[in-house]
């Protein structure tokens, strides 16, 4: 794929009106289009999830009676991520930290900037993915602490990219150290040799100072999406704007 270079800014503007194209409601678009845009900036694959058709399901998510199990209907991270990560911070303000399964997801790229959100609220997060839906060889785990600079760490466990599938992800919030959220959350120790520190805001700040190289064919599908808002040119509309 042929990279295009293209301007931070010029990418979220056009961000928003391509996930209303893709079938988002405005204010959830507006806020999706960060997220994506991000993504893009710090860790790629962004334009590649919208460009796959995998956003385009209207679900809203279930939450069990429990309180501890959301299932996404097949809505993805980049739609309903915020939400949960929003619900599982409200809950665990209550006290003991919280371990929260959400079924029927897809949208692994997206939990890095899901975690990051939830720490910059004020709580340390750990979250992991998981695609079993077939492939299975794919989990992504990502760790925050609370604070305006959140810490995350990312690995995967084979080389399968994410897919559309039954992906599942585990939240594990709280005002305790990570540490112990470990402990609460029965999540897996990382591998030695992954780094302790992915500087993923240095490289989207690096991103809006010198623009992101995106593949041309993820761009062209991604400004497609916003030119279905637009209104398709005629004699009469433009004898009417006169």
């Amino acid at each position: 794929m042929t990279p295009v270079r293209v301007a931070y800014p010029e990418l979220r503007r056009t961000a928003r009106e391509a996930l209303r194209g893709a079938g988002l409601p405005l204010a959830q678009a507006d806020e999706a289009a960060d997220m994506l845009v991000w993504t893009e900036a710090a860790s790629g694959g962004g334009l590649a999830f919208v460009r796959s058709g995998a956003l385009a399901k209207p679900v809203r998510p279930r939450l069990s009676d429990e309180g501890t199990l959301v299932d996404c209907g097949g809505a993805s991270l980049l739609a309903v991520g915020l939400r949960i990560a929003d619900y599982a911070l409200a809950a665990a303000q209550q006290g003991q930290p919280l371990r929260l399964a959400v079924h029927d997801t897809t949208g692994a790229e997206f939990l890095p900037y899901t975690a990051r959100h939830a720490a910059r609220l004020g709580c340390s997060v750990i979250a992991a993915y998981a695609d079993v839906g077939g492939g299975g060889a794919l989990s992504l785990l990502v760790e925050a602490q609370s604070g305006d600079r959140p810490r995350l760490a990312v690995w995967r466990d084979g080389d399968h990219a994410p897919s559309p599938a039954d992906g599942r992800v585990t939240f594990v919030c709280g005002r305790a150290p990570i540490s112990v959220l470990r402990r609460h959350g029965r999540v897996p120790d990382p591998p030695p040799d992954v780094p302790a520190d992915i500087a993923w805001d240095a490289r989207a700040a690096d991103a809006l100072a010198r623009g992101l190289d995106v593949a041309s064919e993820d761009y062209a599908a991604f400004t497609a999406c916003s030119s279905l808002l637009r209104v398709p040119t005629s004699e009469r509309s433009r004898a009417q704007a006169g």
